[in-house]
């Protein structure tokens, strides 16, 4: 599970690089509201 999670957060990083969001404030909303609750569930972060 954890080389998939991996895996996916390279996919992530990567797609960001091409396609960055249209501010630091967009991309900050994106990664809070889709990365990471994958990246570290709410059981894991508290």
């Amino acid at each position: 599970m954890v080389e998939r999670r991996a895996r996916w957060v390279v996919r992530v990083i990567v797609s960001m690089l091409l396609f960055p969001g249209h501010d630091e404030a967009d991309e900050r909303a994106m990664i809070e509201e889709f990365v990471v609750p994958i990246v570290a569930p709410v059981s894991a972060r508290g």
